[in-house]
C-alpha cells in the first residue's frame, strides 16, 4: 500500500458514491466499488469548530485511468475529497 492523503476532486452518484475524480490532473472512472465504510476524525488531535461533522466516509474503489486499473481509497469529509492509498 502507497498511502498519499492528498485532495481530488469527484463526482458523485446519488447515493454519494464517487462516480470519477481527478487526482494529479488525471481523471479515474470507478468501476467497481469494493466497500465503503464510515468513521468519526481524531476529534481530540484535530479540533473543528461546531458544529462541523467529524464523520468520515471511506471508499475502496477499483478504478481505470488512461493508465490502467487499480484498486484504491478515497475519502470523504468535511473539507471535501481525498485520494488516501494504492493498494497493492
Amino acid at each position: 500500500m502507497r498511502v498519499y492523503n492528498e485532495p481530488c476532486e469527484a463526482t458523485e452518484n446519488e447515493d454519494g458514491s464517487p462516480r470519477t475524480f481527478v487526482w494529479r490532473e488525471r481523471e479515474n472512472t470507478v468501476i467497481e466499488l469494493v466497500h465503503d465504510w464510515r468513521s468519526m476524525r481524531p476529534w481530540w488531535i484535530d479540533p473543528l469548530p461546531e458544529p462541523m461533522d467529524h464523520e468520515v466516509r471511506h471508499y475502496r474503489v477499483r478504478a481505470s485511468s488512461s493508465k490502467g486499473q487499480g484498486l484504491v481509497e478515497i475519502e470523504h469529509h468535511y473539507e471535501g475529497w481525498r485520494f488516501a492509498s494504492i493498494l497493492d
